[in-house]
């Protein structure tokens, strides 16, 4: 069997942060910041890149690029100091399925929208930040379709191996997750783990749709031998 690697999203699909209360966290921010003049709570978060939704909350603002590095260190100082652990769940099979991966040899790493502290501060707080060696992340690229090649490349260096892009199977709770795979002509595993049903998952055509990532040698296995 041709070396497969996986690519695991983090919010939603290996965890999920209170949702009220991240809102609470950047709103308090952003109006520290004086920047309140977006109405924030009409922007989406799940399935997009922490550039992508900062330069939203920000406005007019984000073409600032030293405005939006202050901003950004502000967001990432204010999740190191308040996100608390109960904040935090881990999702039914998350360490199940990375244990599985490790004794069978499997390859993988992250595709997040996150700035990569803010991953590894959520990973930290969940108990799996040592497992993942490399990732991309919303810090890498504005857009989500263009985090498959950098996680692509940067896999082969941490693992010295080839991967084709058929190879590479990209575990997400949205839409998003599933057609930045597509957009890749990586496959794709949709879970039901987030804001998401299995119906709405399954109008943007993944390869596979769960409803918890339990059981890896049945599912995980299945899709890898096909």
């Amino acid at each position: 069997m041709q070396d497969k690697l996986i690519l695991f999203d983090i919010d939603g699909t290996l965890l999920s942060v209170d949702h009220l209360r991240m809102r609470t966290l950047i709103h308090g921010l952003l109006e520290r910041l004086e920047l309140i003049d977006v109405e924030h709570h009409r922007i989406p978060f799940a399935g997009r890149t922490d550039r992508a939704i900062f330069s939203d909350l920000m406005g007019s603002a984000a073409a600032n690029p030293a405005r939006f590095e202050e901003v950004r260190q502000a967001y990432l100082a204010e999740l190191n100091e308040h996100l608390h652990p109960s904040w935090v769940e881990v999702h039914d099979g998350v360490e199940e399925t990375i244990q599985w991966c490790n004794e069978q040899h499997i390859p993988y790493g992250l595709l997040t929208g996150n700035f990569e502290q803010a991953a590894f501060i959520k990973l930290r707080l969940a108990g799996l930040d040592a497992h993942f060696r490399f990732g991309a992340f919303g810090c890498d690229h504005t857009d989500r379709n263009a985090l498959p090649a950098i996680a692509h490349k940067k896999a082969e260096f941490s693992y010295n191996r080839t991967f084709t892009q058929k190879d590479i199977i990209i575990i997400g709770d949205t839409p998003n997750d599933v057609l930045c795979a597509q957009h890749y002509q990586a496959r794709s595993v949709a879970v039901t783990t987030g804001p998401y049903s299995a119906d709405q998952l399954r109008e943007s055509n993944p390869d596979y749709v769960i409803t918890s990532m339990q059981n890896p040698h049945n599912w995980l296995n299945e899709l890898l031998q096909s």
